[in-house]
């Protein structure tokens, strides 16, 4: 059991974050308490490098939660 919040939010939550976004602004744009998205980051290691399969992983959440896609983004 995931819990309140799903894997795909958390993955999503964790993109924002690498892309520079604020804690603050994670946590409204996910639905998720900022002491929530504060946990996520600790124990999942946000802060340390990516791996090609995590930045690959990102990129994904990234392109799947855009509101205005183009075939751009896709290449």
């Amino acid at each position: 059991m995931e819990g309140m919040h799903d894997k795909l939010t958390r993955l999503h939550a964790k993109s924002l974050y690498r892309q520079g976004w604020k804690i603050v602004d994670i946590a409204a744009e996910v639905g998720a308490a900022e002491k929530t998205v504060r946990l996520w980051r600790d124990a999942e290691g946000w802060a340390t490098q990516l791996s090609a399969e995590e930045a690959l992983e990102a990129r994904i959440v990234h392109l799947v939660n855009r509101a205005d896609k183009s075939d751009a983004e896709f290449h």
